[in-house]
């Protein structure tokens, strides 16, 4: 079996989720993946979030499979000069700096791609390399209420509401994925590297495309009626719903369902009679349809609803989700050890490629654990190795 990536060699600076998990993606498949760490304790997405297995942060353990870790002080001569020899090695540069900060290192596209001409340089930020907000700060909750995402799934009567997960960086880092893949794809073509560019703010707008250009087209801006209303432009019944043990989800012809639900009356009322009207009245519509649906558990209404070929699925919680037998079947809980905790479970691969899939090669590495193998690499002594480190180049 070879690896899509193999062969592929990328140098990361990047921390947190939209960087790490767009380079784990490419790791996955094969691309060497090289962290580049602060010499005294490694970088700080170690140490974020809530949750720690034994000192070493699940967000971290979560997005740092397949990769390496070189330990390196920037502002010093020595560090800079072992990042332009492994610059001449390597086939991408990943950052998520604020715009400014490479140049002022000397590590910007200019610098770098006159040491390596074929280098594919991706820079990630909250709002791109250019404009007003270049130097702000950018984060997945901030960028949800700027670019109408939290507004999109509010609702109406209560507060702006976020997302459960961090949907933005998430998208982000697929976008990262992809650029560097296209701009592998070109320099294959053309021998020639580029620069790439990837932002939370464009992420967010392109994750709303449907509901974007509908309001671009017709001026009306989509609002949720109800928190269990499914879509702002979809008419009930879409959205979720109540049922004797728990809640579903349903999408499907309102005249089928009301066949399925008993509810010939609803499909006369006039308040329902059209899908305009539908969308008017559809919080009326939902109490209707849930009262229906109390008379039955989830688990029966999804098997009525799937012999009638109408969408329906449970609402899981992860207790639930991490049992149910088509995860597995995906393969999409996976495990490896990590030195410090043992055995550390997490998401699978979600791209399946029968002749060539990804695979778990190694586990997220510690603080510069792979720093001499680098060093050796580029040419340095076993001496010249313990002299930079004495000095706390790396």
């Amino acid at each position: 079996m070879v690896s899509p990536l193999k062969g592929i060699r990328i140098l990361d600076f990047s921390r947190f989720m939209q960087g790490p998990h767009g380079s784990r993606m490419l790791a996955d498949m094969g691309a060497e993946v090289i962290r580049v760490e602060s010499v005294d304790s490694g970088a700080a997405d170690r140490y974020t979030g809530l949750r720690f297995l034994n000192g070493t942060g699940t967000n971290f353990l979560s997005m740092n499979r397949n990769k390496k870790s070189i330990t390196v002080d920037l502002k010093k001569k020595e560090g800079k000069e072992i990042i332009y020899q492994m610059i001449d090695r390597m086939d991408v540069l990943l950052h998520n700096f604020r715009p400014g900060v490479m140049e002022r290192l000397s590590l910007d596209y200019d610098s770098l791609s006159s040491i390596n001409p074929r280098i594919i340089y991706c820079s990630c930020s909250g709002y791109g390399q250019k404009g007003p907000y270049r130097r702000k700060g950018g984060q997945d909750l901030v960028v949800q209420g700027m670019s109408g995402l939290l507004t999109l799934g509010s609702w109406k009567k209560g507060p702006p509401v976020p997302q459960g997960s961090f949907v933005v960086d998430a998208y982000a880092a697929s976008l990262v994925a992809w650029g560097i893949t296209l701009a592998l794809f070109y320099r294959e073509r053309t021998g020639i590297g580029q620069p790439i560019e990837v932002c939370l703010l464009n992420a967010a707008i392109d994750m709303q495309c449907q509901e974007v250009t509908a309001y671009l087209n017709t001026g009306k801006i989509p609002q949720k009626e109800s928190l269990e209303i499914g879509h702002s432009l979809e008419p009930s019944p879409y959205g979720v719903h109540k049922t004797k043990d728990g809640y579903i989800t349903l999408v499907g012809s309102f005249s089928k369902v009301c066949q399925i639900l008993d509810l010939a009356f609803v499909e006369e009322d006039s308040r329902f009679s059209s899908t305009r009207k539908r969308i008017k009245h559809r919080e009326e519509l939902r109490l209707i349809l849930d009262e229906a649906l109390k008379q039955r558990s989830t688990e029966e209404w999804i098997k009525i609803f799937d012999r009638e070929k109408v969408l329906s699925g449970p609402v899981y919680e992860y207790s639930q989700l991490f049992s149910d037998p088509q995860v597995e079947q995906n393969e999409m809980v996976v495990q490896f050890a990590y030195p410090s905790v043992g055995k550390v479970k997490t998401s699978g691969i979600p791209v399946k490629l029968r002749k060539s899939p990804g695979e778990i090669r190694i586990p997220p590495p510690t603080v510069g654990q792979h720093t001499d193998e680098i060093l050796a690499e580029l040419g340095y002594t076993k001496d010249q190795i313990k002299h930079l480190r004495e000095r706390k180049i790396i």
